[in-house]
């Protein structure tokens, strides 16, 4: 079961859909099981697939928190949707099935961000068509909310699409459940000894069995910080013998789409962020295991708890089952899983608006290895473009598809739709219309007008005595070429640079994720940093993040925000007098600036390989010649009084001239 995106429509032409509803905007108060008893489709009819729609609210439970005057700290249980806490949506069946179907951390959803009001919600959209044996009749649907505080809402539904399926599952077999409290980590009793081995045996007519595991980690009051800030793995065993090795581990949370949060949401933990869902680990049993009862067992890394002990200690919130499926009913397959961008999903915040190329999900639901896939998509009522993607993808996989760009992205209304299609695999039908098109709305990117901008980096310092390091540059989308760029910024620093654009698409990219703690952290608001472009036309600050819910604050309208890793800006420039030249594909990067002993020098930009580097004293005199050969270059500059010089790189392509302060 993987999470897949909330998009415009599910796949057009579907069959009927039976539609169940279990919660209704529950409110989640305090640590406790919400149980809903519904009634499911009798299972006299074949689904082709099943989707079950979590979605995450707000209410307002009173308490209050502010991150600018407030640490995270003691006596947050009184406020109110401010903590990341874990949440199970799990199915129990009148038969005692118990299979829990989705984890989801809640947010740091202060409403003091402009992100979360009282209003705010997100859905969690999940594939559960391979758990289809156990999704029949009466059952009782749980919300396990492990909050000792209240703000969050829960909704729960499940839609059933009629027609036939990838694949027929044979059944569902539960393998461990660690209950509410999870499974202890690194105590006198280990957590090998508490995940007991299993055997199983495969129905008849099994071609396939996949064992899928749901896992986080929690408690750090110990000297490694484990289980939520420690990475660790996991060894699946089948008959005694190591399938595969997992990290329990998520290491981006600094790149979480619901940004900016009130707490600690761009630390790294156990295979879990704030604000996101907990991806399930599918690991495949061998083959040659299916021919009689095999058994499964889960192996822990080795490790001993030095700290605190007991509750809170470390410890793994684990449930995983054993999935058996029949043959393939198609051998040609090809599935539109997702809209990455463009889109309007809440899931892909950070990846739109676009001006550029198209991104989608596509998955294999046919026996024959897809080698080609063709396209049709484009904005809904115009011309559509094709494209043929050539591939080497597997059954059951999955791959991400960067569709050529579309010029109608630019150009497009507010609230358009895109739309992407299948049009034949392996220069075949497709077998199976009805998961071939997928639609979405988006808006489109910003347009920036005269092509004149003036930008403004201040680096934070609220890391003391470490790099905290942040780059910024502009893409060109036509030709890919890097048009204007900083790199090696040093901390708490001003950095101002000029940029003339032609018209056309580009791509601003903010890269902070040396320590992904932004420029923006709310606890040491004193030693912020800032992001600001001006347009030089107007002599105004444009606004970035502009189209993304029409969200404008201290922490978000300028980029004077905690955006974590890094932030990606798409963006239109009209109305400009300029055209691109030779030179302008040049950028000549130097830092640190001032420099005491090296200067290091970095050239970027389209086909460049060869220039000449001249630094000169104040009175014209040249000290330094050097042909680059390369991107990069050093100058040692210990051997130079301290003073102001020029730098001078030269080239075929054109010149680019810096000013350089050395001082001693």
């Amino acid at each position: 079961m993987a999470l897949i995106g909330l998009n415009l429509a599910s796949q057009a032409a579907v069959g009927d859909t039976t539609t169940v509803l279990a919660h209704n905007e529950t409110k989640l108060q305090t640590y406790t099981s919400y149980d809903t008893v519904i009634t499911f489709p009798s299972g006299t009819t074949p689904y082709q697939k099943i989707i079950m729609d979590f979605t995450l609210g707000k209410y307002d439970c009173g308490g209050s928190y502010n991150p600018a005057t407030a640490g995270e700290g003691a006596g947050r249980s009184g406020w109110c949707s401010d903590w990341d806490y874990d949440l199970h949506i799990i199915v129990m069946t009148a038969a005692g099935d118990t299979i829990e179907l989705g984890e989801v951390i809640t947010p740091y959803a202060n409403t003091t961000l402009p992100m979360f009001p009282w209003t705010w919600k997100r859905n969690y959209r999940y594939d559960v068509t391979d758990f289809y044996p156990i999704l029949k009749n009466g059952a009782t649907i749980r919300i396990f909310y492990a909050g000792w505080s209240g703000g969050f809402t829960g909704t729960t539904k499940f839609r059933f699409i009629e027609g036939t399926p990838p694949r027929n599952v044979l059944a569902v077999k539960s393998l461990w459940k660690s209950g509410n409290d999870g499974y202890a980590y690194g105590e006198t009793i280990s957590i090998d000894s508490q995940i007991v081995k299993r055997t199983v045996t495969p129905p008849a007519g099994t071609t396939a069995a996949s064992v899928r595991t749901i896992i986080s980690g929690h408690g750090f009051g110990n000297q490694a910080y484990c289980s939520e800030f420690c990475s660790k793995w996991y060894r699946l065993m089948i008959n005694n013998q190591n399938v595969e090795q997992k990290s329990i581990w998520k290491p981006d949370c600094g790149y979480n789409q619901a940004y900016p949060q009130s707490g600690t949401w761009v630390y790294d933990r156990a295979n879990w962020c704030p604000g996101e869902h907990v991806e399930p680990y599918v690991q495949s049993v061998p083959v040659a295991a299916l021919s009689a009862p095999f058994t499964v067992d889960l192996d822990f890394q080795p490790y001993t708890n030095v700290g605190t002990t007991g509750n809170p200690g470390a410890w793994y919130k684990l449930s995983s089952a054993v999935i058996f499926y029949g043959t393939y009913n198609r051998q040609k397959d090809i599935g539109v899983e997702h809209i990455i961008s463009p889109t309007t999903d809440a899931n892909e915040y950070r990846n739109n608006p676009i001006c550029g190329s198209p991104k989608i999900v596509v998955k294999n639901y046919g026996s024959e290895t897809a080698t080609s896939i063709k396209f049709e998509y484009g904005v809904e009522g115009g011309t559509l473009s094709t494209y043929t993607y050539t591939t080497n993808l597997a059954a059951n996989a999955s791959a991400e598809v960067n569709l050529p760009s579309l010029a109608s992205l630019q150009t497009a209304a507010a609230n358009s739709i895109f739309v992407v299609r299948v049009l034949s695999v392996n220069n075949a039908t497709d077998e199976n219309a009805d998961n071939n098109v997928l639609k979405s709305s988006f808006v489109p990117s910003p347009e920036w007008t005269g092509g004149n901008f003036a930008i403004q980096l201040k680096t934070s310092g609220a890391v003391s005595g470490q790099q905290n390091r942040t780059d910024w540059k502009i893409t060109n989308i036509s030709t890919g070429a890097v048009v204007s760029s900083r790199n090696g910024t040093a901390n708490a620093t001003t950095y101002n640079d000029t940029i003339t654009l032609p018209n056309g698409c580009y791509k601003l990219e903010l890269d902070c994720s040396t320590l992904g703690a932004g420029l923006r952290n709310p606890y040491l608001i004193s030693a912020a940093g800032s992001f600001i472009v001006r347009n030089l036309s107007t002599n105004l600050r444009i606004t970035l993040d502009k189209n993304r819910d029409g969200l404008t604050s201290a922490y978000q309208g300028n980029l004077e925000g905690w955006m974590g890793s890094g932030f990606t800006q798409y963006f239109t420039v009209i109305g400009s007098t300029s055209v691109l030249k030779v030179e302008n594909n040049i950028n000549l990067n130097i830092y640190p600036n001032p420099t005491t002993d090296v200067l290091h020098i970095r050239v970027d930009g389209l086909g460049i390989q060869k220039g000449t580097l001249t630094l000169t004293n104040s009175i014209g005199a040249s000290l330094y010649t050097a042909v680059m050969t390369g991107n990069d270059h050093k100058i040692n500059t210990a051997e130079f009084p301290s003073g102001v010089y020029t730098l001078n790189y030269s080239s075929d392509k054109g010149n680019r001239v810096e000013k350089v302060v050395i001082r001693h």
